[in-house]
C-alpha cells in the first residue's frame, strides 16, 4: 500500500517533450481562426471529471480569480459514477441508479467542458491533444484522470462476470456492483472467496468491506456461524502479507478475521478463473495455487491510464510525478496532480482527495501570484472499513502508515454505514446531498439536513464530518428499507384507494352517527341494522365513487408531497420534522380533495334523509356538476378550513406516527421490519389519528352538511352549548374502527407497492 520512501528529488528538466506532428509551437491567425484559438486557450485545464477533477475545478472557480471559460475540464465520460457507493449497492443498501449522474450536470456553466479523452500531453509547449485531434493550450495543467480498472488482467474474469448464472462478482464497476448483492442473496452454501490484488487499488479497504458485509448478511440469514459448522465458509485471499497496510488497523482486522472464522490466504494474487477454480500466484516464491470456490468476489488489477503512463509526466510507476507535500510536478512547474493518478505515496481514497484538493488549489493560486508553495499535505487519508451492517472501523493515517486520528476514542465507535456518518466519512458529498455540493462546498457535509450530532470534527484541511450515534432501528431500517429510494408520486393515492374500498362501510357508519338527528336509532349496532334494512348490503357502499375521488386527489397529493419531502430530508428525519412535513402535505392534500370530501359525506348521508330532502347524486362527477349548477363553484370548498385542518392533523397522526412508531418498535423491541411490525405501527398510527382528529372531524362533517353560513367559532359555541363537551368524540368508536383498518390497509398496500417496485427495479 505504501512506498518504502518518499521520492522528493526533482527530475532532470532535460527530459524530451512529446510534440504533435504538424502543430507549430507559436500559434498565429494563419494556423487557426481567432474563435478557435479563444475557445481552446485556458488559464487552467483540468484533465479528469472524477471526484478530484470536479472538486479542484470548482474550488478554483470559487476563488474568484477566474472568469468564464478560464478553467476547462476534460473527460470523455457521459456519466459521473459515485464509486464509494458501489460498496453499499453491493450490500443492498443503495440502488446503483442513485449513484450515477450525467457528467454535464455536475460541471458549473462557467467551466468549459471538453467531453473527450486526452491523446497526448505536450508539457514543454503547454498544450494537450484530444482524441479528436484538437489542441487545447493552458497556463496551468491539473492531471487527475484517476486510474484504470482492468478486468481483463485476470484471465476468465470478464466472461464470468457476464454470466448471470455465475456467482463471480465485483464492486469495481457500475455494471457489476449490483450483481454482488444478487449473488449474495442466491448463495446458500459452499466456499465464498474474496480477493485483493497486489499493487494499486482504489480504496484498499473496499475488498474487505464487501467481505464483512456479506459475512454479516449470511450470518443474519442463518447461513454462517463462526463457532460451529455452517453451510458457508469464507476465505480472504490478499496479495499482501497482512490484512491491511497500516499495522495498527491490520492488527485489529486480524483479530476480527480469527474471531469470525475467516480463512486468511496471504500473499495470494489472483491470476485466472476457470469454472469454479481460482488460480493464484504466491508472492513468497511458492509458485501457483488453485482454490475451489462457489462464490467469488474479485478485485481486478488497476493501474495508470496509458496516456498518462506513456507521457513525459509519469514516474517509473506510470503515475504523475509530483512533490509529495505540494502536489506540484517535480519537473514541470505548471503541472499538478492529486487523487488516484498522482504519485503521492498514500492510499487512494476519496478521503485523501478531500485533503489533497485544497492543498493543490492553494499552491496553484500561490504559484500564479509568484509566492512560495506551502508543503502542507502530509499524506492524510482515511478508510471507513465497514465491518458489519451498522459498524465501521475508521482508519485514518498519513505518510508512512502513521495513524492520524481526528476523532477521540469516545467518538470512534459504531457508525451507520448508510446514514450521515457514512456520507460524511466514507462518502463526503454523496447521496442524498449529492451533486455540486461535494464539489462547490469543498465536501462540507454540515449543510446537509442531518440529525443532532454528537460532535463536529475537522479532518485535515477542508472536510467537516458529522458523527451520528447509530441505533439498531436505524441500521435495520436503512438496510431493509432504504429511505433514499424515490417512489412514484401516485403510490399513496393508489394504496389509499384500495384501503378505502375495504373500509368504506365503516366510514359511512361514522358519518351517520355524527349526523344523527333526534328520534333516529342510537348506537353503532342499530345504525348498521337500519342501513341494512333500508338499503340492503349495497347500502354500505353509498358514495363509494366520491370516496375514491377523494382518495385519488387528497391522498395522492398528501402522500406524494410527504414522501418527496421526507426523501429530501435524508435518512431518519426527527419526529418533529416528520410532523411538520406531514401536516403541511396534509393541508395541501385536503384542499385538493375538498370537493371529494363534500360529495362523500353528502352521498353517504343521503339515504338517511327523508325522500324529499335527498340529493340523489348518481355518482361523484354528477355531484360535482350539480353542485356547480345549483350552489356555485364555491360549494366545492364548503368547510375547507376544518377539512384542511383535519387533513393536516390526520396526515400527521397517520404518516408521521406510522414512521415514528415503526422506528421505535424496531429500536426498542426485538421486532424487525416485518409484516407484524407494520401491522402494529399502523394500528398505533390509526389510534393517534382517530383521537386527535375527532373534534375536527365532527365540525367538518356538520359544516359540510349545513346550508347556513356561520363562522367556525360561532358554530363551536352553539354545539357546545346544546350538546356539551361530548360532541368532540361523537362517532369516535366507529371512527377508530374505520381509521384503524383503513390505516393498516393503506400502509400494507403502500409497503406492497414499494416491495413490488423494488423487485421491478432489480
Amino acid at each position: 500500500m505504501f512506498s518504502s520512501r518518499l521520492t522528493l528529488a526533482a527530475r532532470s528538466t532535460g527530459r524530451s517533450a512529446i510534440t504533435a506532428q504538424g502543430f507549430p509551437v507559436i500559434r498565429t491567425f494563419a494556423t487557426a481562426s481567432p474563435v478557435t484559438v479563444a475557445a481552446k486557450n485556458h488559464k487552467v485545464v483540468v484533465v479528469g471529471g472524477g471526484t478530484a477533477g470536479l472538486a479542484i475545478s470548482h474550488q478554483l472557480l470559487r476563488s474568484g480569480k477566474f472568469a468564464q471559460d478560464d478553467i476547462a475540464v476534460v473527460d470523455p465520460a457521459e456519466w459521473h459514477d459515485y464509486q464509494p457507493g458501489f460498496t453499499l449497492a453491493a450490500a443492498g443498501l443503495k440502488n446503483k441508479e442513485d449513484l450515477r449522474k450525467p457528467m454535464r450536470t455536475l460541471i458549473d456553466r462557467k467551466l468549459k467542458f471538453y467531453n473527450d479523452s486526452v491523446g497526448t500531453f505536450s508539457p514543454d509547449d503547454n498544450f494537450i491533444t484530444l482524441a479528436n485531434g484538437d489542441k487545447v493550450s493552458y497556463d496551468q495543467l491539473v492531471v487527475v484522470p484517476g486510474i484504470k480498472v482492468d478486468f481483463s488482467s485476470i484471465k476468465g474474469l470478464p466472461e464470468a462476470l457476464a454470466d448471470p448464472n455465475s456467482h463471480v462478482c465485483s464492486i469495481y464497476g457500475y455494471e457489476t456492483c449490483d450483481k454482488v448483492f444478487r449473488s449474495m442473496k442466491k448463495f446458500r452454501k459452499g466456499t465464498a472467496l474474496f480477493t485483493q490484488p497486489t499493487g494499486i487499488v482504489k480504496c484498499a479497504g473496499a475488498p474487505q468491506k464487501t467481505m464483512w458485509l456479506a459475512l454479516d448478511y449470511w450470518k443474519r440469514a442463518g447461513l454462517y456461524d463462526a463457532t460451529s459448522k455452517s453451510p458457508i465458509d469464507i476465505s480472504f485471499a490478499t496479495g499482501i502479507p497482512t490484512m491491511f497496510g497500516v499495522p495498527k488497523y491490520s492488527a485489529t482486522l486480524e483479530v476480527l478475521r480469527k474471531e469470525r472464522g475467516v480463512e486468511g490466504l496471504f500473499q495470494h494474487d489472483l491470476l485466472s478463473i476457470n469454472g469454479n477454480t481460482a488460480t493464484f500466484v504466491r508472492g513468497d516464491g511458492k509458485g501457483e495455487v488453485k482454490k475451489h470456490f462457489d462464490f467469488l468476489h474479485v478485485v481486478p488489477k488497476m493501474g495508470p491510464h496509458a496516456f498518462v503512463k506513456n507521457s513525459a509526466l509519469a514516474n517509473e510507476a506510470g503515475l504523475v510525478d509530483v512533490d509529495a507535500f505540494t502536489t506540484r510536478h517535480n519537473s514541470y512547474q505548471n503541472v499538478w496532480s492529486a487523487g488516484d493518478a498522482s504519485g503521492l505515496p498514500t492510499s487512494k481514497t476519496m478521503a485523501a482527495i478531500t485533503s489533497q484538493a485544497p492543498v493543490l488549489v492553494r499552491n496553484l493560486l500561490r504559484s500564479l501570484d509568484g509566492k512560495e508553495l506551502d508543503p502542507a499535505y502530509d499524506g492524510y487519508t482515511s478508510c471507513p472499513l465497514v465491518t458489519e451492517y451498522g459498524k465501521v472501523l475508521l482508519a485514518e493515517f498519513k505518510y508512512g502508515g502513521e495513524p492520524k486520528e481526528t476523532f477521540n476514542t469516545a467518538e470512534r465507535r459504531v457508525l451507520h454505514p448508510d446514514g450521515p456518518a457514512e456520507w460524511g466519512v466514507l462518502h463526503p458529498g454523496g447521496p442524498p446531498g449529492w451533486g455540486n455540493l461535494v464539489h462547490i462546498n469543498q465536501y462540507r457535509i454540515s449543510v446537509l439536513p442531518f440529525k443532532k450530532p454528537i460532535s463536529f470534527a475537522t479532518v485535515n484541511m477542508s472536510t467537516q464530518v458529522l458523527l451520528i450515534p447509530v441505533t439498531r432501528a436505524e441500521n435495520n431500517e436503512q438496510r431493509r428499507n432504504s429511505s433514499n429510494v424515490r417512489y412514484p408520486f401516485w403510490f399513496g393515492g393508489s394504496a389509499s384507494s384500495m384501503a378505502a374500498c375495504v373500509t368504506h362501510p365503516l366510514d359511512l357508519i361514522k358519518v351517520r352517527l355524527q349526523t344523527r338527528k333526534p328520534g333516529t336509532p342510537k348506537g353503532m349496532a342499530r345504525t348498521i341494522a337500519k342501513i341494512y334494512k333500508t338499503d340492503g348490503p349495497l347500502g354500505f357502499y353509498s358514495g363509494i365513487s366520491a370516496s375514491l375521488l377523494r382518495q385519488l386527489t387528497y391522498s395522492t397529493i398528501r402522500f406524494g408531497i410527504y414522501e418527496d419531502m421526507k426523501h429530501r430530508a435524508g435518512p431518519n428525519p426527527s419526529f418533529p420534522l416528520l410532523v411538520a412535513m406531514a401536516s403541511s402535505s396534509g393541508f395541501i392534500g385536503g384542499m385538493a380533495g375538498n370537493v371529494g370530501d363534500v360529495l362523500n359525506i353528502r352521498m353517504q348521508q343521503d339515504a338517511a334523509l327523508p325522500m324529499h330532502e335527498r340529493r340523489n347524486y348518481k355518482h361523484a362527477i354528477d355531484g360535482m356538476i350539480r353542485m356547480t349548477k345549483e350552489e356555485g363553484i364555491s360549494s366545492w370548498f364548503r368547510g375547507w378550513l376544518p377539512n384542511c385542518s383535519r387533513a393536516a392533523v390526520t396526515t400527521a397522526g397517520q404518516l408521521a406516527s406510522y414512521d415514528a412508531a415503526k422506528r421505535m418498535l424496531i429500536q426498542y423491541t426485538p421486532m424487525e421490519d416485518t409484516l407484524a411490525t407494520q401491522l402494529l405501527a399502523s394500528l398505533l398510527a390509526g389510534l393517534v389519528a382517530a383521537t386527535v382528529t375527532s373534534p375536527i372531524d365532527v365540525i367538518k362533517t356538520r359544516v359540510m352538511l349545513s346550508t347556513e353560513k356561520q363562522g367556525i367559532v360561532t358554530f363551536i359555541k352553539n354545539i357546545s352549548r346544546t350538546e356539551g363537551a361530548g360532541w368532540m368524540f361523537k362517532g369516535w368508536v366507529p371512527s377508530f374502527l374505520r381509521l384503524g383498518p383503513y390505516t393498516i390497509c393503506t400502509f400494507l398496500f403502500l409497503e406492497l407497492h414499494r416491495k413490488t417496485y423494488k423487485k421491478f427495479q432489480e
